[in-house]
């Protein structure tokens, strides 16, 4: 019996699956699945580059700031492409632009309580499970490659800041390195900034040894000293800020971060909520929470549309945009309040 192919719309949403999936963090197992699926029709791996690339051209956008005339561009691309969409549902086919950072979002027909399913609001930014169980969550703009060998777990922090959650291993070292210097560690937890003139280190649990890399030991680890026999070994809730470039002959400066300050220095963990099968008035509640400006649903119906997606938390005007592109929502703007109303 003759199959017949997929429909482009569903390899589309095929891969806005597989990117929401893989940058939330895939197994062993998990990544080989999506390796076959991408190798098995060149449509699969032509939609996954496309929606990798929007995600990519989006991100750093957002992270400086600049998002706003790039995601108006996307919501008028995300509008073409729906309307020739046989379905009429409005798939954000753009990554869902007006934030800048959904990878989709499908409204789904209401259903009863005793037939919805399940719902779910997880908070997080990018995050990466290595093939040892260790975890990298990824600021906006970070990027890593991974060079694991016998001996060490390495990974090069190419640029932006990641945090390091690494799995036990005393047989195998974890090394970070970064703008010529090495952060080593065990089984610990630790973030790193890659800036253009320093590194960053910030220990949030255990402890790490930073140094050059190639062995070259840590010159001017404190204030008041010319060069340092050994490494610098920094334990948690210390902060190494390492100069690179022009200024590596700079002394390095070790400072002690109260858990407040570690907390303020890594809230961008926190920035990011995705949503699966989620209602909008459960939605919105989580948006209030985070946020000074209210949103408010009139419409009974409307709050219980359902939303599946990764968004920025701390933009609800950019979440109502969305919503007004795609999703036939009307929004009356307050000072303060935002209502949602049905078109």
């Amino acid at each position: 019996m003759k199959t017949s192919a997929p429909s482009h719309a569903s390899i589309e949403d095929e891969a806005a699956d597989w990117l929401v999936r893989r940058n939330a963090g895939l197994t062993l197992v998990g990544e080989a699945e999506f390796q076959r699926w991408r190798t098995a029709d060149r449509r699969n791996a032509r939609a996954f580059a496309e929606f990798e690339t929007v995600w990519r051209t989006l991100n750093q956008p957002r992270a400086d700031g600049q998002a706003g005339g790039l995601a108006s561009a996307l919501a008028a691309r995300m509008n073409r492409r729906a309307r020739r969409r046989n379905a009429g549902v409005a798939a954000a086919v753009g990554l869902a632009a007006m934030v800048a950072i959904v990878f989709s979002l499908r409204p789904t027909v209401s259903r009863t309580s005793a037939t919805r399913a399940p719902s779910t609001v997880v908070a997080r930014p990018d995050r990466v499970v290595l093939p040892d169980g260790s975890v990298v969550e990824l600021n906006a703009g970070a990027e890593i490659a991974v060079d694991y060998s016998p001996r060490i777990r390495g990974v090069r922090l190419l640029s932006g800041e990641a945090l390091f959650s690494v799995a036990k291993d005393a047989a195998h070292p974890f090394v970070v390195t970064a703008g010529g210097v090495e952060v080593r560690a065990v089984g610990t937890a630790f973030a790193v900034r890659h800036a253009t003139n320093q590194i960053d280190v910030l220990v949030t649990e255990g402890r790490v040894a930073v140094a050059r890399v190639g062995g070259v030991a840590a010159a001017g680890a404190k204030p008041d000293a010319t060069a340092a026999t050994e490494p610098v070994y920094l334990p948690a809730g210390g902060r190494l800020i390492v100069p690179v470039g022009p200024s590596v002959d700079t002394a390095w400066r070790l400072e002690p971060f109260t858990r407040e300050q570690s907390a303020a220095a890594l809230a961008w963990r926190a920035r990011r909520v995705e949503f699966t099968g989620t209602t909008l008035a459960d939605a919105v509640e989580l948006f209030n929470r985070q946020n000074r400006v209210q949103l408010s649903v009139a419409d009974a119906a409307l709050a219980e549309l359902q939303l599946s997606g990764i968004f920025w938390c701390d933009d609800p005007d950019g979440f109502v945009r969305l919503l007004e592109s795609g999703m036939n929502v009307r929004a009356e703007r307050c000072p303060g309040v935002i209502v949602l109303r049905r078109q």
